[in-house]
């Protein structure tokens, strides 16, 4: 008598819904003639913090962008002329430092969703298949 084992694939979905029903299908082709009890685990590992950072440096630079002219006027006559771009680049600042802390939270909620579902998982108990 063959000896079924369990197999488990933990497969990370990375904000990628279009694609879980395709490669379910490939895995199940793959393992479908085999002796294998398959267990697929599919985790939604979004990284919201690679877009907030996007988002910040955007802000970031264009706040330095449009900065510039004006301290090399303020450095040359003591004066700022321009008070709505001074206003504009400051409210693009704060912009920048919100969406980072933005994405720094949004981070953590989504590691911390990811460690529920791990521990969650490892929270049943595991069955071993006797052989008759």
């Amino acid at each position: 008598m063959k000896k079924i084992t369990k197999l488990s694939i933990v497969v990370p979905c990375f904000n990628e819904e279009e694609v879980i029903s395709k490669t379910y299908s490939v895995i199940k082709e793959i393992f479908g003639a085999s002796n294998f009890i398959l267990e697929l685990i599919f985790i939604d590992d979004g990284k919201p913090m690679q877009f907030f950072s996007f988002v910040s440096m955007l802000f970031f630079l264009t706040s330095v962008i449009v900065f510039i002219p004006i301290a090399q006027t303020f450095i040359e006559t003591g004066l700022v002329p321009r008070l709505p771009s001074v206003l504009l680049s400051t409210g693009l600042m704060i912009l920048s430092f919100l969406s980072i802390t933005t994405g720094i939270i949004l981070d953590s909620f989504s590691k911390s969703k990811l460690e529920n579902k791990i521990l969650a998982y490892l929270c049943y108990p595991k069955y071993k298949i006797s052989e008759k």
